[in-house]
């Protein structure tokens, strides 16, 4: 007797160097954030909560996420974070994982991003853009911003 068991769709496997991933991640209007920016949403929430002399309802978990995007995050204001976007606002080339990546790690090198960030599309619109377009200015770009970004 073969029980008739519910079929369940099949979800393909994810793979970021192929940009791979589920669906919720590709929802239209659906951003992948960068670390600054999910630093400044769990801080405004934080002085929310402070406001409303609510913080012992703050978890530990809350707690040390914050704290792990402060540490980690590479542009302090919401200023320098626009312009980042800025930078690559357009480059429909770009996944926005890849996007977010990018800004997250702030390679020198299109080697070093390659290597950080090896999804197959992102290592061909690299060698494009730094041989022919930017003539190797472009991650010294975002290094600048990054720089920019820490003084705040």
């Amino acid at each position: 007797m073969s029980a008739n068991k519910p079929t369940v769709e099949e979800q393909p496997e994810e793979d970021a160097t192929e940009l791979k991933f589920p669906k919720d991640f590709e929802v239209p209007g659906c951003d992948a954030l960068m670390i600054s920016e999910v630093f400044l949403l769990l801080d405004h929430r934080r002085k929310q909560s402070e406001q409303k002399e609510e913080i012992e309802d703050i978890s530990e978990v809350f707690l040390k996420t914050l704290n792990y995007t402060r540490r980690l995050s590479k542009f302090k204001s919401r200023e320098t974070i626009r312009s980042v976007r800025g930078i690559f606002a357009g480059k429909q080339n770009l996944h926005k994982f890849e996007v977010a990546q990018i800004a997250n790690l702030c390679p020198e090198t299109s080697e070093e991003a390659k290597a950080l960030i090896p999804s197959q599309l992102l290592i061909l619109w690299l060698s494009i853009l730094w041989e022919t377009r930017y003539n190797g200015k472009f991650f010294v770009k975002i290094g600048v911003q990054c720089i920019e970004g820490r003084l705040y």
